[in-house]
């Protein structure tokens, strides 16, 4: 069997294959990358044909990685964001304001996301942004970036916004966690119905625990609990014990990673809003581009 010659890959081909792996569908990595599903399905084709290995399973549903695929990623993606991070460091010279003076980025964050997952990421930021000065603010309005002199903010809702350009970043599902301590007291679970013997937390998250009852054929669920306005505030009482929180996915990432919090039941529901990234419309400024990069690499992987 002949070795691949890598003159026969083309960068952006891996680039294609990145997305893919991260969207896991053809149609959602054409939407992040901006071109057509087709398109991406003949670059993924064109990749397996050079290295002779198939790397997806076409399901009815979906795509599924093959175990050669899972494993070409653990290898490309650390080389992508090598090459984004050298890009991204010419980039932000050029982009110097005169005097010497270094280029500002001034973006607005929704505070669960900038507390559980942005602050962070910082030094990431630092590491790939090194002659940018960041300044992050946090609020949950719905803020508009020309009028509130913001570079670009992150929102998260159904899209749709006048006024402004808004490029999709991601979509989350919402799934119950708790405490490994709460899910041992309550514990064990033998169904979705014996949730609603736990103390149940609520916030103001687009899926709450009415719907998802109702995705598991709980017609009369509880309604009591504690309630918070902040779903970082609501997931640190879930860490403490004090009871389950429909957690969302691109904010409990890390929790799940460390132990902290665990799946009370591994029931999803996919959430009806996205995070999106909004940005003054027709203004074109390529170090937001360039930080949309490491959002998708960083926060939205």
């Amino acid at each position: 069997m002949s070795i691949p010659s890598l003159r026969n890959i083309p960068l952006d081909t891996l680039t294609f294959f990145d997305a893919t792996m991260r969207q896991m569908s053809f149609s959602g990595a054409a939407q992040e990358l901006n071109v057509s599903a087709s398109a991406v399905s003949q670059r993924i084709k064109s990749l397996e044909q050079v290295l002779g290995v198939g790397l997806f399973e076409r399901l009815p549903h979906g795509l599924q990685p093959t175990e050669a695929a899972r494993l070409y990623l653990l290898e490309v993606r650390p080389a992508l964001r090598r090459l984004h991070a050298a890009s991204s460091r010419i980039a932000t010279r050029g982009a110097r304001r005169p005097a010497g003076r270094e280029r500002r980025l001034s973006i607005d964050v929704l505070p669960a996301l900038a507390s559980t997952r942005m602050a962070s990421s910082l030094r990431s930021f630092a590491e790939r942004f090194p002659y940018v000065e960041l300044r992050m603010s946090s609020s949950p309005a719905l803020s508009d970036p020309e009028r509130d002199g913001f570079d670009c903010c992150i929102r998260y809702g159904a899209g749709g916004w006048p006024g402004v350009d808004a490029q999709l970043l991601a979509e989350e599902h919402a799934l119950p966690v708790c405490s490994p301590g709460l899910l041992r007291d309550f514990g064990p679970l033998d169904s979705a119905a014996a949730l609603t013997r736990f103390p149940l937390i609520h916030d103001l998250m687009p899926v709450g625990w009415a719907e998802w009852f109702a995705s598991v054929g709980v017609s009369d669920p509880p309604t009591g609990g504690l309630m918070f306005t902040d779903s970082a505030i609501a997931l640190s009482a879930a860490a403490d014990g004090l009871g389950v929180v429909m957690g969302r996915s691109r904010l409990i990432a890390a929790d799940l990673a460390s132990g902290r919090l665990v799946p009370a039941w591994p029931k999803e529901l996919r959430s009806p809003f996205q995070y999106w990234l909004v940005r003054p419309r027709d203004r074109a400024d390529a170090l937001v581009d360039l930080f949309v990069e490491w959002l998708v690499d960083e926060i939205f992987i």
